[in-house]
């Protein structure tokens, strides 16, 4: 551009000099040239990209958009996500692959969908011959390490494949020697009950270690580019996140609900009194503020060891959480979009364009797909997602639909499809099979759609009790 500038106002200035009348031009023509030429000395060099780009993956279980600043919440409960979303791009529509964590992290980090990765259970494994992130990344030529901290992360089920470190930090059912997928029952009931007695990993506080694991491997010094996974837990219930956290976005509160035993809490319910259930809300917020804290510390180093413009940064979620929009709490439910519809932002800069908003809908499949185009791996396996990066760079394509798919036991199943102005909603179980049809447009916050949380209202019920609409 300087140079092109730079010709056209030699050749007025050219032109001029046989021209004595335009001497006035010709003096105007060398000011704007001095101009120029000292506007572009001083302006800062852009960032130079030398060879491959480094990946930070960062997945935050539970994670629902709608409880972020940058998807319109009020509460500043991540401002650390809130700024990588100025700076890079945010989906606006981002659907997981389920609701519950080990089949929704198998298609982020393989980019297939459930039904194709084969760890659609809760007693299955990725299967033989699926190709991971890492796997990918590794082959060519990546340091690849990551830490995860839930049970459904395990090695056990395939996640470490590709990986040169790989941990499950705390200590989960799945670490004995001799544990093995077959001795658990293949019914996600059955098994839910068996961690609702563990409480010890509930309530586990493992932020502060899964952010110093991550921000040890970015120190790491390698002549390799790196891929580091990091899966903070922290958001999922049970809620008890110390009290700096919440007490922000509910400081009157001296009532006696908290968020452990939130599953089987019976106060926790329809009729419920306002100033709890708000409460509840703030101390999930409070969980998410606190792993945004941990999210900000690795930001900072990348800062610090001036990787920041080398590094794709990448963050996303599994599943949602209900707070008894259709009647439910928790995940691993239902499919609506309150268990469904999580954050999509990455940043990385001069590949990336800062402050965009991509309008069209996105999937869990297509992380790894995306994040290998803007990596410019090349790669020849056939993923069930499609990379997004014609979105980002504003070139569009056809929009794609949604497929969720929830399987609690042989008996027990149900999928959505999901448009960008309907939801085809299907369910069989033992005692028969129903199907629901929604126009996202018309029912937006009401049905098939995430009720923003500060939209929610409490009325009067028909039978005159306090309820939730």
């Amino acid at each position: 551009m300087l140079g092109a500038v730079t010709a056209a106002l030699v050749r007025h200035r050219e032109g001029a000099r046989h021209r004595p009348q335009n001497r006035a031009r010709e003096r105007i023509a060398c000011i704007l040239l001095s101009l120029i030429w000292l506007l572009f000395a001083c302006a800062p060099e852009a960032p130079k990209h030398d060879g491959p780009f480094n990946l930070l993956l960062v997945s935050i279980d539970t994670l629902r958009a709608d409880h972020l600043g940058a998807y319109g919440y009020p509460r500043d409960t991540s401002p650390h996500i809130d700024r990588l979303a100025r700076e890079g791009v945010l989906f606006e529509t981002m659907v997981a692959e389920t609701s519950w964590t080990l089949p929704s992290h198998m298609s982020l980090l393989t980019g297939q969908s459930s039904l194709v990765h084969g760890a659609f259970g809760p007693n299955r494994a990725l299967a033989p011959g699926i190709e991971t992130l890492a796997e990918l990344l590794a082959a060519a030529g990546y340091r690849t390490e990551g830490y995860g901290s839930a049970p459904f992360v395990h090695p056990i089920f395939g996640f470490g494949r590709g990986f040169e470190r790989y941990a499950v930090l705390g200590e989960t059912i799945y670490d004995a020697k001799d544990a093995e997928l077959s001795d658990r029952p293949d019914d996600l009931p059955a098994q839910q009950r068996l961690w609702r007695a563990d409480r010890q990993w509930r309530r586990a506080r493992l932020g502060v270690e899964v952010g110093d694991r991550a921000i040890e491997a970015i120190e790491r010094s390698d002549e390799r580019p790196f891929f580091v996974f990091a899966h903070f837990f922290d958001p999922h219930y049970d809620y008890d996140p110390p009290e700096r956290y919440w007490r922000p976005f509910d400081p009157d509160y001296a009532g006696e609900i908290d968020g452990v035993d939130f599953l089987s809490d019976p106060r926790f319910a329809p009729g419920m009194p306002k100033a709890d259930f708000e409460h509840v809300l703030a101390l999930y917020d409070g969980e998410i503020r606190y792993t945004d804290e941990q999210f900000g510390r690795i930001l900072e180093k990348l800062d610090e060891r001036g990787l920041a413009s080398k590094t794709l940064v990448v963050v996303v979620s599994d599943h949602g959480e209900e707070f008894l929009e259709h009647g439910s709490r928790g995940h691993s439910v239902t499919l609506y979009d309150e268990q469904l519809l999580v954050p999509f932002v990455m940043r990385l800069e001069g590949s990336v364009p800062a402050g965009l908003r991509v309008k069209s809908q996105a999937r869990s499949i297509d992380v790894v797909p995306t994040v290998l185009d803007i990596l410019g791996l090349e790669t020849r396996t056939t993923f069930s997602g499609r990379s997004m990066l014609p979105f980002v760079r504003g070139e569009g394509g056809p929009e794609e639909p949604a497929i969720s798919y929830l399987w609690r036991n042989p008996g027990d199943w149900s999928a959505t499809l999901r448009l960008p102005d309907r939801k085809v909603y299907l369910a069989s179980t033992k005692k028969g099979a129903s199907s629901q049809v929604f126009d996202l447009r018309a029912d937006r916050g009401l049905f098939g759609a995430a009720l923003p949380t500060h939209e929610r209202k409490h009325a009067a019920s028909a039978e005159g009790r306090p309820g939730l609409e």
